[in-house]
């Protein structure tokens, strides 16, 4: 969201969850998404912009609308260790990580699958070490894509400029 920031796309955000320690540049959400199952009406507002959407409601995106989709994936024992302490941090016990896994596993493919079935959605995915260890190829695919859906010119090494290595805590090495 940063980076799409940076190359001066406007954010449909509110700023309801402010910066903290697991992510101190801020969340870009926008509290209404949450209820994108029974209220979709905000939608009309993202026209153009960019709006973050979790992975798991996507399938509940309006069919009416199109919609140019990045995904960034990232390790999933990477995400298992730094949901882990977000939750510690907020003084409760993380679930086990084998449950959470098998969940997450499911979870994927049937996004897969929900965005196979939905023609008015053009996917790009990016992988988050790849983005962090080579901004700016990752950012020029990312801009390609946006451009072909805008029709103007996105601002890739601005894009670039934002990736900021030292917030990247939770890597899996090997």
């Amino acid at each position: 969201m940063q980076m799409l920031a940076a190359a001066g796309i406007e954010s449909l955000t509110d700023g309801v969850r402010t910066p903290d320690e697991d992510n101190p540049r801020g969340y870009f959400e926008f509290e209404p998404v949450k209820r994108v199952a029974t209220d979709a009406s905000w939608v009309s507002q993202a026209r153009g912009k960019v709006v973050k959407v979790i992975s798991h409601l996507v399938a509940r995106l309006p069919r009416d609308e199109c919609y140019r989709l990045i995904l960034v994936e990232r390790d999933l024992e990477e995400v298992l260790a730094s949901q882990a302490k977000m939750i510690e941090r907020l003084g409760r016990a993380a679930p086990d990580a084998s449950i959470v896994r098998k969940a997450f596993v499911a979870h994927q493919a049937a996004f897969d699958q929900a965005v196979r079935d939905r023609p008015e959605i053009v996917l790009l995915r990016i992988q988050h070490a790849e983005l962090i260890n080579s901004p700016e190829p990752t950012a020029h695919r990312i801009a390609k894509f946006l451009e072909e859906g805008q029709g103007r010119a996105i601002d890739a090494e601005a894009m670039a400029a934002v990736i900021d290595p030292e917030l990247y805590r939770n890597r899996c090495i090997g």
